[in-house]
């Protein structure tokens, strides 16, 4: 039987459609469990186990083997997991130095049934190895929690949170900027995409595609890889802050990576009620406050509903620096898309500013 919290999930993804080997791989040896931070990044290491400079940040990350199975603690557990996985994790953005919670979500299934008292095990790659920093049993809700402290040397970090009951995982990244570093917001609906209605249509194809095994791209906003690459350009770490729940995290990835957008933190809604329209604006306000709370500049704000209009307004972000495309582009003192045409739908005249800079 379902759950309190399965049901309402079932019933809110009907609701938005409607409404809108304990051993390591290659790459490294056996670890205990421990603190992220005690091996720095290694500058003779192979470049494919350092990754790719960005933002002069190192991305540690390889090839990725989960443990051997263990098997489930219950019966009901193997019951629910003949279903498709459906782990979600959220990307991090912390200080170098800070402790910080590392949070997934495990389900089964399209109705997604939480995985309840089961053992994670969350795994990082240091840029010399993948290293275990502990394990955690699923709540009521399905979520594991691991507290770590991150790395004093700033860097992208990989992430593997993996349910030793069957080796099934969530993937995500810590972000370590350096103290004081630069970021800018994107919305992802209606901002890089060219409707809030790809939001809809992502829910109906998370819902139905095992059955009907369609597929859909959301179509890209004319220019906007090229306004978040100018932007990374000009310093900034991108920071993909979208509406959409959780459980849309590995649409949202893979979308971001097909389009072949900067890498960047992804940060998705932990509620479904704060995927709505009347809570997603306090929603992404509370995690950008998180952000400058940690000493984070956030330099440019992307968005194009009110809701946007109002989550940066709240968070304290200047409306000079705050881009907003579509009909609620110009409004409140934001700026639009285009000078002549505040409403129009492309990023390519910021685009050309951008590149005009330094």
């Amino acid at each position: 039987m379902l759950n309190s919290c399965s049901r309402l999930q079932s019933w809110s993804r009907t609701f938005l459609a409607c409404a809108l080997s304990v051993f390591w791989s290659a790459c490294g040896g056996v670890e205990p469990d421990g603190l992220l931070g005690g091996a720095e990044p290694d500058p003779t290491a192979d470049e494919a186990a350092l990754g790719q400079r960005q933002q002069g940040l190192t991305r540690c990350e390889a090839g990725f083997i989960p443990p051997a199975k263990s098997g489930f603690r219950h019966f009901g557990s193997r019951v629910i997991a003949l279903g498709p996985a459906g782990h979600s994790l959220q990307d991090l953005v912390v200080a170098p130095g800070s402790s910080v919670q590392v949070e997934g979500k495990f389900a089964y299934g399209t109705i997604s049934k939480d995985l309840e008292d089961e053992q994670v095990q969350l795994f990082l790659h240091d840029c010399s190895a993948w290293r275990s920093l502990g394990t955690a049993l699923t709540d009521r809700d399905g979520r594991a929690r691991i507290r770590v402290t991150a790395a004093t040397s700033p860097g992208i970090y990989a992430l593997r949170m993996v349910v030793r009951g069957d080796a099934t995982q969530a993937t995500g990244f810590l972000f370590v900027p350096p103290a004081g570093a630069q970021l800018t917001v994107f919305d992802i609906d209606g901002t890089l995409t060219t409707s809030d209605m790809e939001l809809v249509k992502d829910v109906i194809t998370d819902l139905f595609e095992p059955i009907l095994r369609g597929t859909y791209t959301p179509v890209p906003h004319p220019f906007a890889r090229e306004l978040v690459e100018e932007r990374v350009r000009l310093g900034s770490l991108p920071v993909f802050l979208t509406g959409r729940p959780y459980w849309l995290s590995k649409i949202s990835r893979e979308w971001l990576a097909g389009q072949r957008m900067p890498l960047g933190p992804l940060h998705t809604t932990d509620r479904n009620s704060d995927a709505l329209p009347m809570g997603v604006a306090a929603y992404k306000a509370a995690f950008l406050g998180s952000l400058r709370a940690q000493g984070f500049v956030v330099r440019g704000a992307y968005g194009n509903a009110s809701t946007d209009i109002t989550a940066y307004e709240a968070a304290g972000l200047p409306k000079s620096e705050t881009y907003i495309i579509g009909h609620n582009g110009g409004k409140s003192g934001t700026h639009g898309a285009c000078a002549s045409d505040p409403t129009c739908k492309t990023w390519e005249e910021e685009v050309r500013r951008l590149r005009a800079l330094p």
